[in-house]
């Protein structure tokens, strides 16, 4: 009792620093705006965490942590259907304020959920005094240059963001196991093969929308060719590395690296080639659907050009790019499309393809980097693979 007393009293302190702050350098306007948006931020995680903290004790943290994730997307997918119809009156000319909204409430539910285990120890005071952080961080914007809304609202999901980081890295040992993250890892890489799908209705209607689906639908053919052939080649992965042969598990990956290159890749050739049919199907010109599905494909090349990541990372049981990696990607994703004032199908297969791409890349320097599996063909040229 004395516990959640002082955890009010801590939290109702820092709203009254943070206010006090944000009155010196913000008008009332524009003070209101900002307060609005870190509360409804705090309401939604709240509510985002509620049904994982009413079953704390029968469920483990990945169920928790799904349900939350599950939680967010259904709240991303209606906000964003509200917004695009110009029915959230408090976000209209705001658009940064609305997808702050759901980054805080993202990064406060997870910081909860994760972490939220002992609330009256010490990880738990160290949550609740976040809107010190977040008001010394807007002094020192103040100091150096000038405040203004979107200003502050990034410095707030920063602040919220590094908490997280520091948490993970200071209190791992407050983590589930790599077993029991595995849920967990797989929502976060399913949430991000389909985020487009998701991402779709709320900015492209009519032959737009069209085009982009049945590309979308195409490039799923390469995709799930892709997936099969990794999945089909996890276990023996997975097998060289608990035997700890590294020289094994390096040339395993690299021969799925060039089986991927080869099945990818003809499989490719025959989705590019009946694309004309498709858009003549559909009655669109082949002229408007080309172009989208060439840029869809372009991004579904990442692991033909470097290599099966997403399968050797989880044979190597490297989880932080498998969780973070997705989240990061969508959310740049929301921001790209929703920042163009005329959302089309090219301008998001082009974004698709360039996080698709960025993300595979990024996969593959930490695997170069932990393991030393080398992106792609590159393994034919450093003689990890013999062809014959």
């Amino acid at each position: 009792m004395v516990g959640s007393i002082g955890h009010v009293v801590v939290q109702g302190v820092g709203w009254f620093f943070l206010i006090t702050v944000m009155l010196s350098g913000l008008s009332s306007a524009d003070v209101l705006v900002l307060l609005g948006t870190l509360a409804l931020a705090e309401t939604i995680s709240t509510v985002f965490e509620y049904p994982s903290s009413a079953r704390r004790c029968l469920s483990t943290v990945t169920d928790r942590l799904g349900r939350v994730l599950f939680l967010w997307v259904i709240a991303c997918i209606l906000i964003l259907i509200l917004h695009n119809f110009q029915l959230l009156v408090f976000f209209r000319g705001q658009g940064f304020a609305m997808l702050a909204v759901l980054g805080m409430a993202l990064l406060l539910a997870l910081m909860k959920t994760i972490f939220g285990a002992d609330p009256h120890g010490f990880v738990g005071w160290l949550i609740s005094t976040r809107h010190f952080f977040i008001a010394g961080a807007l002094m020192a914007v103040k100091a150096f240059g000038t405040l203004t809304v979107d200003v502050a609202l990034a410095v707030a999901m920063l602040c919220q963001l590094c908490l997280l980081l520091l948490l993970f890295r200071q209190f791992q040992n407050r983590l589930v196991t790599a077993t029991d993250f595995l849920p967990a890892r797989d929502f976060s890489s399913g949430l991000w093969r389909y985020a487009d799908l998701m991402i779709m209705p709320c900015v492209l209607i009519g032959s737009e929308a069209l085009i982009y689906l049945f590309a979308r639908l195409l490039v799923e053919v390469v995709q799930a060719g892709v997936a099969l052939l990794g999945a089909r080649a996890i276990s023996n992965l997975r097998s060289a590395r608990e035997l700890q042969d590294r020289s094994e598990f390096i040339g395993l990956a690299a021969r799925l690296n060039l089986g991927t290159l080869l099945v990818g890749g003809g499989i490719s050739l025959g989705v590019l080639t009946s694309g004309r049919y498709i858009a003549d199907a559909i009655g669109a010109s082949e002229l408007s659907f080309q172009p989208v599905l060439l840029w869809l494909l372009a991004g579904a090349a990442g692991p033909m050009l470097f290599g099966a990541t997403d399968p050797i990372l989880r044979a190597a049981q490297i989880r932080f790019p498998l969780i973070f990696l997705p989240t990061l990607m969508m959310a740049l994703a929301w921001v790209a499309v929703l920042s163009t004032p005329v959302p089309t199908a090219l301008f998001m297969a082009q974004v698709m393809a360039v996080l698709n791409l960025s993300a595979s890349a990024i996969a593959a320097l930490i695997l170069a980097r932990k393991i030393g599996v080398w992106p792609g063909l590159s393994a034919l040229m450093f003689r990890q693979i013999k062809l014959i």
